[in-house]
Formats: structure tokens, C-alpha cells, sequence
């Protein structure tokens, strides 16, 4: 049996019935201070979830006997304890993801060693940490206290942080949880699933939180499940639409508050999913660039050689781009605007743009909304494109990749980002 126990107005976290006993025994003869203390030990205790820095990491409970039927979001602020109240809600935002990104996000199933603790984890991942974790979990067993989390329920556990509720001191705005980044996991047997997890590419980087995995080398989703959500009011509220930007503002929150926890009637579409066009096609105009994110544009140049103007398919993009089988990895390089743009990536050697006309090869960072390192990879942008500026004894010059692209200069190593083969070609 768990009860909840108020120790500091108006904060309430689970107990088990021991400590229940223990608490009210000692209390006649304990000082409100000595009291607290008591209760903050029994938080660690009770498992509920350690918080580090400003986020919650910890178990996603079950919802237990609370029927969703037409509750709002809004009403779970002051009642339940679980984010499987917004489960059904939240499944309706993953799968609108797969389809806005197909390729990017994968849905996990329980199989080999993998496991979750309650039906509140939700079975979805980037696509390469979703691999690396299947990898690590056909080596031990690992079992998932928590995975990917949506806008919707972020939404719901800084409200009961807010609220002082469901003992959560601490969580991140909603469109900021490194959960909602698609590549972070918390697992609920460390001891036994650390190395494999460090084996594959996954690193547990907070030592006050060390239940807490992150696979940093994947791509940063946050902002594709508020993008998704925008979507998904849109094609329900076609009187009331708000900007679909991936942008968690005071509208979305709006909407958010009073979208069905059951799901919206009309679910996800993955209309355009299978358009013709593909990222790095040629184009004359925007008409020629129908991408499965329906985001597609065409980015032009006039091109001295044939005395024309040209184009390649391109996209905007917050972390990651759409991905298909078949054709061309999708990069979401850093160009130095306010958004990434989605491009091709080099497949290698000096013919790594062939059959994307005009491009230019240059290694690009990802672009990452929220600051941390990028990835850098190599890829065929718009001629157009800045290369990464570099420096050395005063001397300006451009980050190249010196297996596909010769330097008229100077080289020097180690003032570029990415792997060995980028160097600065100074001027």
C-alpha cells in the first residue's frame, strides 16, 4: 500500500505504509524541522523519481483505475499523479512524428532483454538510439523506467511542480525536457545495465541522477512533438488554428490545455509521406519540392556555368529531417539563420554530390536549438551556403573535409569541428 503524505504545504510525495507509521509515531516528539527531514529521506526511498538539474527523472507511473473519457488536459492539473492520464494523447503526437519524420523516430517494442516498468513509457525513440538500445539490451536485460516523453505530458509535470504537487521539486518548461529530445531514457536497473548501455553509445552524464542515459550523438527531436501537436489541433480546430513552428508559446499552451486526454477525432496523417520529391532533388520552384514533412521549398542560385537559374530541394528544420529508404541521408545543417535546413549528406569520396546539381560539399554542424556540441558532418548544400569560418596566426580561412575537397592553401589541423579529415583551408 502507498499513500500520499503532505511534508512541506503544499508538497505531497508516495510513502510506503512503514514509513507512513514511522512519520506519525515520531511526530509528537520531532520538530517541524527534524520532521521535513524525515520526509525528504523517505522521498529518495520511495522511488519516485530523483530530479537533477531543472528537469524530472524518474518512474513514469500507471494510471491505475482512472477512466480517460472526455476529460481535458487541464484537468489532470490537480488530480491524477500518472502521465498515463495524457497516454492516449501522447501515442496520437508520437505517430504524427513518424510521420512528419519518417525514418528519424522508431517505435520500440518489449523484445529481447528490452522491458518497461508501466504502460505510462512510451514505446518511441530516435531512430538511432532506438537501435543502440536494442544492441545493449540483446546483451542484459534493461528495463525502462521512462523513455520519450511528449509536450503534453512536460505540460502536466511542471504544472504539478508549480502546484507543489506529486513531489516533483523540480521540471523542465515544456518543449525544453531532454526526455522530448527523443534520446533520453532513466532505467530502473542501473547496476546490471550500465556498461552494455556505455558500450552503445549511451552516457550517463549526471551524477546526482546516475538512473538517467543519454545517447548525445543522435539528433536532438524537442520541438518536433510541439510541431506535431500544432499539427494535430490544426487539422481538428480548422476555426481555431495556431502557427505550426514547433515553437511552445502562449497559444499552443492554450490549446494544449484543452485538447481531449483521450485524443483528438481525427488522429495522425501521413498524407505526403510518399511525395516524389526528395531532399537535394532538382527544382524550379517551391511546387517542385513536396516533401513528407509537407515543409519543402526550393532553394535556388543563379549558376554563371550554364547562364540559368538552379535549385535544390531543401527543407527547414529544428534537429532532424525526414528520412527514406532508398535515397539520401537528410542532414539538419546549421546554415546561420534561425533554423537548421535539411540536406543531403556526402556519400563519400570526391563524387559524394553526384546527381545533386550544383551543390557545394562543405561540413556543417547540426543545427541544435538548445546549445549543446554538434555532430558535424559533411553534406551537399546550396552554393550558396557559408562555410564554418576558422582561424590560425591571424590568418582567416574555411573548414573543409579534405577527403572529398582539395585546399588551394594552407591546412591546419584541430581548429575545426568534426573528425580528422576537417581542417582549416586558410586563405
Amino acid at each position: 500500500m502507498r499513500k500520499l503524505l503532505p511534508c512541506s504545504p503544499p508538497q505531497a510525495f508516495e510513502i510506503s505504509q512503514k514509513q507512513l507509521g514511522i512519520g506519525i509515531a515520531l511526530w509528537g516528539h520531532m520538530t517541524p524541522q527534524s520532521f521535513l527531514l524525515l520526509c525528504s529521506l523517505s522521498l529518495f526511498s520511495a522511488c519516485t523519481g530523483e530530479i537533477t538539474g531543472d528537469d524530472f527523472h524518474g518512474d513514469e507511473q500507471d494510471l491505475g483505475n482512472i477512466q480517460i473519457t472526455t476529460q481535458r488536459v487541464r484537468d489532470f492539473e490537480t488530480s491524477t499523479c500518472s502521465t498515463a492520464s495524457v497516454a492516449a494523447l501522447s501515442r496520437q503526437i508520437a505517430e504524427e512524428m513518424l510521420c512528419m519524420a519518417p525514418g528519424v523516430v522508431s517505435k520500440l517494442e518489449a523484445q529481447g532483454g528490452l522491458s518497461f516498468t508501466s504502460s505510462a513509457v512510451l514505446p518511441y525513440m530516435e531512430a538511432e538510439a532506438a537501435q543502440d538500445l536494442l544492441d545493449a539490451a540483446a546483451e542484459v536485460p534493461i528495463i525502462l523506467n521512462s523513455g520519450f516523453r511528449t509536450v503534453v505530458q512536460q505540460y502536466l509535470l511542471r504544472k504539478w511542480f508549480e502546484r507543489g504537487r506529486c513531489g516533483i521539486p523540480s521540471a523542465a518548461r515544456p518543449g525544453r525536457s531532454n526526455h522530448e529530445s527523443g534520446r533520453a531514457i532513466d532505467v530502473a536497473n542501473r547496476a546490471q545495465a550500465k556498461s552494455a548501455l556505455r558500450r552503445h553509445g549511451w552516457r550517463d552524464p549526471l551524477q546526482r541522477d546516475p538512473v538517467h542515459f543519454e545517447h548525445r550523438s543522435s539528433p536532438d527531436m524537442r520541438g518536433l512533438d510541439v510541431h506535431a501537436f500544432q499539427r494535430l489541433w490544426n487539422r481538428n480546430n480548422p476555426s481555431d488554428t495556431i502557427s505550426e513552428d514547433g515553437e511552445y508559446g502562449p497559444n499552443t499552451e492554450s490549446r494544449l490545455r484543452k485538447s481531449p486526454a483521450a485524443g483528438f477525432s481525427i488522429g495522425p496523417s501521413c498524407a505526403g509521406s510518399d511525395a516524389a520529391n526528395w531532399v537535394g532533388d532538382s527544382c524550379e520552384s517551391d511546387a517542385g519540392c513536396e516533401l513528407p514533412n509537407g515543409d519543402g521549398s526550393c532553394s535556388s542560385w543563379f549558376d554563371a556555368n550554364s547562364d540559368q537559374l538552379q535549385g535544390m530541394c531543401t527543407s527547414s528544420c529544428n534537429g532532424v529531417c525526414p528520412q527514406r529508404s532508398g535515397e539520401r541521408t537528410s542532414f539538419c545543417a546549421d546554415t546561420g539563420q534561425s533554423e537548421g535546413l535539411c540536406v543531403p549528406q556526402s556519400v563519400g569520396g570526391s563524387e559524394g554530390c553526384l546527381g545533386v546539381t550544383g551543390s557545394r560539399l562543405l561540413p556543417l554542424r547540426r543545427f541544435e536549438q538548445n546549445g549543446l556540441r554538434s555532430q558535424v558532418q559533411t553534406v551537399c548544400a546550396p552554393p550558396q551556403t557559408a562555410a564554418i569560418s576558422c582561424q590560425s596566426d591571424n590568418r582567416q580561412g574555411e573548414c573543409i573535409d579534405t577527403d572529398v575537397s582539395e585546399c588551394p592553401g594552407d591546412l591546419v589541423h584541430g581548429v575545426c569541428p568534426g573528425g580528422n579529415s576537417i581542417r582549416c583551408c586558410l586563405q
